[in-house]
C-alpha cells in the first residue's frame, strides 16, 4: 500500500517538474527573442532578409585565401629547411602577405 502511494507521488512530482521546466524554457526563449530585437534596434540593423550570393558576403573567400597562403608558407618553410634563402623561397612559391 505504501509503495503505490510513493509511486503515485513520484509520477505527479515528475509531471509538475516537467511542467515547470517547460515554462522555464519558454520564458528563456522569449527573453532571447526580445533580446535579439533590442540588440537589432541598438545596432541599427535593417529589418528583413538578406540573401547572400557571393563568397565575399559570408567570408568563405577569406578562408580559402588563408588556406592557400598557409599552403604556400609551408612550402616556403620546407625550402628554407632544405637550405634556400627565406626571401628567395617566398618568391619561389609566390607567397604574399
Amino acid at each position: 500500500m505504501n509503495f503505490k502511494l510513493n509511486k503515485r507521488g513520484g509520477i505527479i512530482g515528475s509531471f509538475i517538474v516537467m511542467f515547470i521546466v517547460t515554462i522555464a524554457i519558454v520564458i528563456i526563449l522569449t527573453i532571447f527573442i526580445f533580446g535579439a530585437g533590442v540588440v537589432k534596434k541598438f545596432d541599427n540593423v535593417d529589418s528583413g532578409i538578406k540573401i547572400y550570393e557571393e563568397e565575399e558576403d559570408i567570408g568563405l573567400d577569406d578562408v580559402f585565401n588563408y588556406v592557400i597562403n598557409y599552403q604556400k608558407l609551408v612550402e616556403a618553410r620546407y625550402l628554407v629547411i632544405a637550405g634556400a634563402d627565406l626571401n628567395s623561397a617566398l618568391e619561389e612559391v609566390g607567397y604574399e602577405k
